[in-house]
């Protein structure tokens, strides 16, 4: 059985390409003796991933890949944005509630006195 490390460095050259063109990837594992990569990828970059998948092996033959393809128009690549910036610590991350906006004011509801007065 395969592990997972040395096919990921394998096929580092297609992770690459499918982060630059801004494909959508499934987390990676092995599948018997095969990497599976499943990813979703716009219509434009199809053929830019395939040649790099046969750019590391021709024959596929330790990579069970599973590409859908989408149109180009509307496809919005996803990108994971970090929950805490990277300078960044849990134990030095602001509270919630400075970053909150101050109280509003409250606005009372006048009575039916204060509305006939002119």
């Amino acid at each position: 059985m395969a592990k997972l490390e040395p096919l990921i460095q394998k096929y580092q050259p297609v992770l690459h390409t499918l982060e630059t063109e801004g494909a959508r990837v499934q987390p990676l594992y092995v599948d018997g003796d095969q990497l599976a990569l499943t990813t979703t990828v716009a219509s434009a970059s199809k053929n830019r991933v395939w040649d790099s998948i046969k750019s590391v092996d021709p024959t596929c033959a330790d990579l069970k890949h599973n590409t859908q393809v989408v149109p180009a128009t509307g496809f919005m690549p996803y990108r994971a944005a970090p929950i805490f910036p990277k300078s960044a610590s849990i134990s030095t991350a602001t509270p919630i509630e400075t970053l909150t906006s101050p109280r509003p004011t409250v606005l009372r509801t006048p009575t039916k006195s204060e509305l006939g007065r002119s």
